[in-house]
């Protein structure tokens, strides 16, 4: 399954390049769906590769 499918079902069209910082971030989400409990947590280069991977869904800014 491609990565961009992964996380919440979504494919990201967006290209844009992410800068080769090492700044990790870890991204949680909890939640229910279709009835059932979902959790989602992740480690990330940066937070760009984190928006990049999620689709900006976890970030609101």
């Amino acid at each position: 399954m491609p990565d961009s499918l992964r996380g919440g079902g979504r494919w990201t069209t967006t290209v844009a390049a992410c800068a080769l910082v090492h700044a990790p971030v870890r991204v949680t989400a909890e939640g229910r769906w279709n009835g059932g409990f979902r959790r989602y947590t992740r480690t990330f280069f940066n937070r760009c590769a984190a928006i990049r991977a999620t689709g900006g869904v976890i970030f609101v800014c």
